[in-house]
């Protein structure tokens, strides 16, 4: 819901109250006089108007038709498209004052003329992202692929570091392989709202937001019968039990359940970002999916109400009274107009749970046919910042197989910001390696200022094995100084026939545990507590300094006098051998002996 005064919540409860259109187009003022009555709508929703669907990303629209006087007082006939139109709704107030909410920011995107005036199409920011993909490999979070998309469309994530943690899987690293079926960077955003159980839209100024499903265990708004007309409630609620994924490689069905019984199935399809890794990393990704949306449960429901511009989408609204008394439904598609604002919920009865889309099972299995005898390209742009400095760096690393022996070539461009931090030159080493093994190809350039430099790479590796998983990676290092790559500073295309992308898992696995200190003997110093690397040794033989304080061993035996002993660990039970040979203690019935060397 917008924020909005506490004299705005009073008012909204009033079944009788006054309303205004007032907006900007092109930077020009307008209201409700420059507009043809009942014409001015803006629309929105983030789910289909059948089931309830996570990864939406659809575009809001505001509709008008401005007088022919107020559009040729402009005077910007044939220039109308590509213009921005604002528009707000005031709400009056007790006292006669109006309250203002923004509807939003939009780009007009179709302009007509009638006998009436001229009518006008905008979208909002949700359409800049309708631009067609430049790379198919890639790895990053979820806030990576965010700066990605808002660099690569010139659009704003209105969300903070701690907003994006806060989504689901937002920890975890993803990754785009060549032959996921996402097109624009529209398709992208989708299919990572769907990882973090979300949805997107555009904010009032103009901005983008990721919101997840929401917890409908507490409520926005109360809307009594009295505020109501035109109204409809399912006789149902629509809740989750189970998500389905369709596996891409071989178009099988796997499903993750929660601990809601006899819900409905969420079918996602094949998600390219919930496919390739270890088993059990790609499995918890889904199952926290299906968790996240367990505390949704909703009425659908289609109801008109009078104006109420803060409504937002994903607002959990409590019915009271009439038909709808005790309902709680989300908002999933909302219609603004002057005089009205209509919300509506979507869902499906739980005892005729949902079939899989027949969409996502064709793409899926398109996604799975053989390519063995085609030319293919891979791309890869980097989706975070890379500073490359005097230790060794990772620039990126690409997983790949063939089905049949074959060359595979890569290019890459890097476009670098080198600070010398005051030498004189930077020499910038390359290391390329295929399946860990330092291939016989250096690179070196010299820098001599500070500055921007790009730099392009080529080669190719012969005879690559086929039907088994290969990782190509490249490293870098600098003399001196540093050297960053920006985001999508880094670009890199692999070539070659027969080739596919390769489940493999690729990243670092660290292991560590903790020792607690110990003693061995009074005099030698404990263990810290330290970490220690996992790696294959040899038993070696063990050798223990420690201090011997005088003991008699019997009547007739002299005391033996302090001093420090080194002894000798032996393989024989309870047995203490001394390393000059001359005396050994051993366990004889549960009694000690002392013995001298020949045995007397």
């Amino acid at each position: 819901m917008y924020p909005t005064s506490n004299d705005y919540k009073i008012a909204v409860t009033k079944n009788a109250r006054a309303h205004k259109l007032t907006g900007t187009v092109n930077g020009h003022s307008f209201d409700g006089g420059d507009v043809i009555k009942n014409t001015f709508v803006v629309k929105n929703q983030f789910c289909p108007a059948t089931a309830i669907q996570l990864g939406g990303v659809y575009v809001g629209e505001l509709d008008l038709t401005f007088t022919k006087a107020f559009a040729e007082s402009l005077n910007i006939r044939g220039s109308w498209k590509g213009k921005t139109i604002t528009a707000s709704i005031g709400v009056e107030l007790a006292g006669g004052a109006f309250e203002y909410i923004p509807m939003g920011v939009y780009t007009i995107a179709d302009a007509n003329w009638v006998d009436a005036g001229l009518q006008i199409v905008a979208y909002d920011v949700m359409g800049e992202l309708d631009k067609a993909l430049t790379f198919d490999t890639t790895t990053g979070t979820i806030g990576d692929f965010l700066a990605l998309i808002a660099q690569e469309c010139d659009v704003v994530f209105d969300m903070t570091a701690e907003d994006i943690a806060a989504l689901v899987n937002s920890d975890q690293v993803l990754s785009i392989y060549p032959g996921s079926p996402m097109e624009t960077f529209r398709d992208l955003l989708s299919q990572l709202c769907i990882v973090c159980a979300s949805y997107a839209t555009a904010t009032r100024d103009g901005k983008l937001v990721i919101r997840p499903l929401p917890d409908t265990s507490t409520s926005v708004r109360t809307i009594p019968a009295t505020l109501r007309y035109s109204t409809s409630f399912r006789d149902y609620t629509s809740f989750y039990t189970q998500l389905n994924v369709t596996n891409m490689e071989d178009n099988t069905v796997s499903a993750y359940v929660n601990d809601n019984p006899n819900g409905l199935i969420m079918d996602i399809g094949g998600n390219p970002f919930l496919q390739y890794g270890i088993d059990s990393v790609v499995a918890a990704r889904r199952q926290a999916i299906i968790d996240a949306i367990e505390p949704f449960e909703a009425t659908p429901f289609s109801v008109t109400i009078l104006p109420d511009p803060s409504l937002d989408l994903g607002d959990v609204i409590e019915f009271t009274g009439g038909i709808g008394q005790g309902a709680i439904g989300c908002i999933m598609s909302v219609t603004y107009k002057v005089d009205s604002t209509v919300i509506e919920g979507y869902g499906e009865n739980p005892a005729a749970a949902g079939v899989s889309s027949l969409t996502d099972k064709a793409i899926a299995a398109a996604s799975g046919q053989n390519k063995a005898n085609e030319l293919t390209y891979y791309t890869y742009v980097n989706a975070e910042e890379k500073t490359i400095d005097t230790t060794e760096t990772s620039l990126y690393s690409i997983n790949f197989s063939a089905s049949q022996r074959t060359t595979v070539e890569w290019w890459h461009e890097l476009k670098l910001l080198v600070d010398l931090d005051g030498g004189a030159s930077q020499a910038l080493t390359l290391a390329y390696y295929l399946d860990g093994e330092l291939q016989d190809y250096d690179p070196v350039d010299t820098f001599t200022a500070d500055g921007y430099y790009t730099r392009n790479f080529e080669g190719w590796f012969k005879d690559v094995t086929p039907s088994v998983p290969h990782t190509f990676e490249v490293k870098a290092v600098v003399s001196g100084g540093t050297a960053t790559i920006g985001i999508e500073d880094l670009h890199v295309m692999l070539k070659g026939q027969a080739m596919n992308a390769s489940d493999t898992f690729d990243d670092t696995i660290t292991l560590t545990d903790d020792i607690t200190p110990y003693l061995l003997g009074r005099l030698i110093a404990s263990l810290t507590e330290s970490t220690f690397t996992l790696d294959l040794h040899r038993p070696l033989p063990v050798t223990v300094n420690d201090t011997i304080y005088t003991y008699t061993l019997g009547r007739l035996i002299a005391p033996l006098t302090e001093g420090t002993v080194s002894l000798r660990l032996a393989f024989k039970p309870f047995a203490i051998v001394s390393d000059d040979g001359l005396y050994a203690i051993v366990d004889d019935s549960g009694m000690f002996t002392l013995i001298n060397s020949d045995g007397g």
